[in-house]
């Protein structure tokens, strides 16, 4: 179980056997399957996945697919496939969760942060999947959408506010 979507990468991964026992940089097992799914052009596996809510939250669960690769351990030759099937599965299960945000705060554009999308295949499947929906994607130009942008946002957020105490540690 977790809550980040980085994590599913860094399973698949795993479940691919892109990375050893352990990494040696945050974000290494994602970079490795990012970098197996720009080798694959073609058609991509449907990997399942269900979602359900817990309370207004979309929740996504993965298990199907985990125990899909568990059953079907994959060759060598199935490592690029299997990596782009994952980054569409993704793309699907986030305009699921975004088009579930936008019902409940309507918007006409979103914003993609967070170190997953310093994947650039997750993001231009998003991005393109927004578009078809009139939805216009916000994506950072100036500043990475992982933590340096998350810093940067913590600094305007504690220069707005009153606190005095707040602004000075900004």
């Amino acid at each position: 179980i977790t809550h980040g979507a980085g994590r599913v990468f860094d399973a698949w991964a795993a479940g691919l056997c892109l990375v050893e026992r352990s990494v040696t940089y945050e974000g290494q097992a994602a970079v490795r399957l990012e970098s197996a799914a720009k080798k694959y052009s073609g058609e991509f596996r449907i990997l399942p996945f269900h979602h359900y809510l817990q309370g207004e939250m979309l929740v996504v669960d993965w298990s199907e697919a985990f125990a899909w690769l568990h059953d079907n351990p994959p060759r060598t030759s199935d490592i690029p496939f299997l990596a782009a099937s994952l980054h569409h599965a993704m793309s699907r299960a986030a305009i699921i969760m975004i088009e579930h945000a936008l019902a409940i705060f309507h918007a006409d554009y979103v914003g993609l942060t967070g170190g997953v999308f310093m994947n650039e295949i997750l993001t231009q499947l998003v991005v393109s999947a927004l578009r078809e929906r009139n939805i216009k994607p916000l994506i950072h130009e100036k500043v990475p959408p992982n933590d340096g942008g998350l810093a940067l946002g913590q600094v305007v957020v504690a220069s707005a506010t009153p606190d005095e105490e707040m602004r000075q540690c900004a």
